[in-house]
């Protein structure tokens, strides 16, 4: 069942400022449903989307890194993310062409469910546009079951960089 389907009821409470979502059964989460959010949520500080995810089909079940951006850009208030993300080299060339993207304002991004389609060299490059994206981002958050072997690396990077920047070396993606 499609997230905005789900939720058509609630998407009337537009001074929503935290919705946490845990829901036993499976629903796909598009691009689409991202922007609807934003816009029926545009006060939204925290946001926790918990459900069953098609893993056989993850990529066309829960939205793109890409859509993520843009979720968080629309929202100036968005302290917290934690949802499902497929994370490929699209985002990539799309933050790296669009650094007008970033989001100030996130602080915690859950990647438990956030699955990257790169090889092992590019994860510093994945740190590294996740900075330049997130640039007030703190550690990680990677809780419950164990998804996305190569996130603690990322994470590693992540923070190198933002220890390097409070010290006055600056990273571009």
């Amino acid at each position: 069942m499609p997230l905005t389907q789900f939720l058509r009821p609630a998407l009337a409470l537009g001074a929503l400022t935290r919705l946490e979502l845990t829901a036993l059964m499976a629903l796909t989460v598009s691009d689409a449903d991202m922007r609807v959010l934003a816009s029926s949520y545009p006060l939204l500080q925290v946001l926790r989307l918990q459900f069953q995810v098609h893993t056989t089909d993850y990529a066309n079940t829960v939205p793109t890194f890409s859509a993520l951006l843009d979720f968080a850009r629309r929202l100036s208030e968005l302290r917290d993310l934690a949802v499902p993300f497929w994370l490929d080299g699209t985002a990539l060339d799309t933050l790296m062409a669009h650094p007008d993207l970033a989001s100030r304002a996130l602080r915690r991004l859950n990647v438990l469910r956030g699955i990257l389609e790169v090889a092992e060299d590019e994860l510093a490059h994945v740190a590294e546009c996740i900075d330049a994206a997130f640039p007030n981002l703190g550690p990680l958050c990677r809780r419950g079951k164990r998804y996305g072997l190569k996130w603690p690396q990322v994470n590693r990077t992540l923070m190198s960089l933002q220890n390097a920047r409070r010290e006055g070396v600056m990273s571009v993606c």
